[in-house]
């Protein structure tokens, strides 16, 4: 990973994005901002334990070897990171309710994403695999369906957020 990486800012304009809803650029850059403070606040909260061992057990199952490769993270630094994420998207997994915009899991994936990472094969067949689903079944359920499923499913939201991260991590190299 390069010197530069930041976290919070990675995870601001990257992750989160809500950055880009805003219609000058100088709101963009308040909007970077206090996102980014928001993630270095939530720093301390702890992350539960079904939450970081999910985590642990996706990065470490090599359903996403190559694509975590590709970025040139360690899979420490990955675990390390998603629990960061799921700190400031649902404080550790305690608030682990879909969000206002639909997004779900610890990770909060939207449905947009997950359907994104199943349909160009991010979450591929060694993923698919670890979850015991196939990808009709994934791309068949409904936005509730979803959100069920990656709300009570913590190796689900871990692989989606992993897959989302990846995805995200491999524009900035």
């Amino acid at each position: 990973m390069a010197e530069q990486f930041k976290p919070g800012r990675f995870w601001a304009e990257s992750y989160n994005a809500e950055h880009a809803l805003e219609k000058t650029p100088q709101a963009r850059d308040a909007k970077l901002l206090e996102k980014e403070a928001q993630y270095n606040r939530m720093q301390s909260v702890p992350v539960g334990r079904q939450e970081q061992q999910a985590i642990i057990d996706t990065v470490m199952s090599g359903a996403m070897k190559a694509e975590m490769e590709a970025t040139g993270a360690s899979p420490d630094f990955i675990v390390s990171e998603l629990a960061n994420v799921s700190k400031v998207e649902s404080a550790g997994g305690s608030f682990n309710q879909p969000s206002s915009s639909g997004a779900a899991g610890f990770l909060q994936v939207t449905d947009g994403t997950f359907r994104d990472l199943l349909k160009r094969n991010v979450v591929g067949p060694k993923a698919l695999e670890v979850l015991g689903k196939s990808k009709k079944q994934l791309l068949g359920m409904s936005n509730k369906q979803r959100q069920k499923y990656l709300t009570e499913n913590h190796e689900a939201a871990a692989m989606f957020g992993l897959g989302a991260y990846l995805n995200k991590l491999q524009g900035v190299r």
